[in-house]
């Protein structure tokens, strides 16, 4: 079966602000700096995702955490709606959902559930810088924590 080719171009203009549509797969690397009660967390994630339908994004891959002392190994799964994405914006923004479930020192097991916000600004077609806002509630071993912080990645995009 042949695959359309796909348009990439801005009509009229001919110009192209990014490649996001249904199908489209991409790759990112995101880090963020948490407070949660009067401490600081850091974290690291590799994600892949892939656009499912027009406006949803499904997400998945590995995060790093350091908390204090501590630190943690886990794996992330969640969502993004993305309000009206047309290839002729460079600004894309989205809201989400996520979990995640993370091993850290001493067998130490969390799993966190949270909402995002934030936007895919493209400096090229297939490349965007990703800043969100991001909530969070972890579960540790009869102990919940919520936190709120900002996060930052970098996507590249594969057509």
């Amino acid at each position: 079966q042949a695959f359309p080719v796909i348009d990439l171009r801005v009509p009229n203009t001919g110009e192209q602000q990014n490649i996001v549509q249904q199908g489209v797969w991409s790759a990112s690397a995101s880090g963020s700096i948490f407070s949660a009660n009067s401490n600081t967390s850091t974290n690291l994630n590799f994600m892949g995702s892939n656009f499912v339908a027009k406006q949803i994004e499904v997400f998945g891959g590995v995060t790093y955490n350091a908390f204090n002392s501590n630190s943690s190994y886990g794996l992330t799964v969640g969502g993004r709606y993305y309000f009206s994405p047309a290839q002729d914006k460079q600004l894309l923004p989205f809201a989400g959902v996520f979990y995640s479930y993370a091993k850290g020192n001493s067998s130490v097991q969390s799993n966190a559930f949270g909402v995002q916000g934030g936007v895919q600004y493209f400096v090229a077609p297939n490349v965007s810088v990703t800043p969100l806002v991001v909530w969070s509630s972890t579960h540790v071993t009869g102990s919940t924590t919520d936190s709120f912080g900002f996060q930052f990645g970098l996507t590249y995009w594969f057509k």
